[in-house]
């Protein structure tokens, strides 16, 4: 049996958190302190199965229904806004990407567009980018904000694509590497 030749990549999209971005056990500690203040708990190995692959809107969603508890859109905004104010506290003064990461990064973007999907949030994608110089490298980002369905749904690098076209309109998904953790 011999399979088709692989194209050759012409573009690569990265996830964020837990590839570029060191910041998994970050969010996980903002998480369980709104979570505390609201009387709720969850265990490491809970956060790793259930909620790690989440975004903030999904995590708290998940969260309340582990509790049977009703989640008006009003009372998930402010959950959302507080956990925000935990992790930028605990970002605010060092970096959180990956020793080797920005290195790659700009070895990639010099021969491919990047892109980035990921279900954190724009600001924080933003500062972390920006605080290490690497903003502009990314020639699209994707954020939770970004699409209806997080990950593990395809919208997120769908979106990527849809956005690299725009630089490059003949790009074809097969052409494209995604690069995630899980």
């Amino acid at each position: 049996y011999a399979s088709a030749p692989m194209a050759p990549p012409r573009a690569l999209i990265f996830d964020f958190n837990g590839v570029l971005a060191d910041d998994d056990p970050i969010h996980m500690r903002a998480l369980r302190a709104v979570a505390q203040e609201e009387g709720m708990t969850f265990t490491d190995d809970e956060y790793l199965d259930q909620y790690l692959p989440l975004n903030d809107w999904d995590c708290f969603k998940a969260l309340y229904a582990k509790y049977s508890t009703s989640l008006p859109a009003s009372k998930l905004d402010d959950l959302i806004h507080r956990k925000s104010i935990y992790y930028f506290r605990a970002i605010a003064h060092k970096s959180v990407l990956f020793d080797q990461a920005p290195a790659a990064v700009r070895a990639a973007a010099s021969r491919f567009p990047v892109a980035i999907a990921s279900g954190a949030k724009m600001d924080e994608i933003r500062h972390i980018l920006t605080d290490a110089g690497l903003h502009g490298s990314f020639a699209a980002i994707v954020a939770a904000e970004d699409v209806t369905f997080g990950k593990p749904h395809p919208e997120p690098f769908l979106r990527a694509l849809e956005r690299l076209r725009e630089r490059e309109p003949s790009l074809e998904a097969s052409e494209c590497i995604a690069i995630e953790d899980s």
